[in-house]
């Protein structure tokens, strides 16, 4: 993938079967979620929500700045879910809204040495 080289992508696996897969890019101080994705037995029980928190959490420990992502439109439930857990509406880019959850102040702070 030429766009998001050296982002990771990751298959989320419960009890040995994959589940869902979620590819970010963690290089640098803004953080972004290329894909999420889990299979329709695994929605709605709260699987993304904690993988997003716990992807915060790093987030904060790594003192990144901010996570972005983006959802479609028309996507509800998840739109519902990121507000939830912080991000915030941007742009509207085609059909799909750049959301981004930053960083509590105070915790962002970069090594510059």
């Amino acid at each position: 993938m030429h766009y998001f080289a050296g982002a990771e992508f990751l298959i989320l696996v419960y009890e040995g079967k994959p589940v869902g897969r979620l590819y970010a890019s963690r290089q640098r101080e803004d953080w972004l979620v290329v894909d999420i994705g889990l299979m329709p037995a695994h929605q709605g029980k709260g699987t993304g929500g904690a993988l997003l928190a716990e992807l915060l959490a790093a987030a904060e420990r790594c003192r990144a700045r901010s996570v972005m992502l983006h959802v479609e439109q028309r996507n509800v439930r998840a739109h519902k879910l990121y507000r939830k857990l912080g991000f915030r509406d941007g742009p509207l880019e085609g059909c799909h809204r750049l959301m981004r959850w930053r960083v509590p102040a105070g915790d962002a702070q970069l090594n510059i040495a």
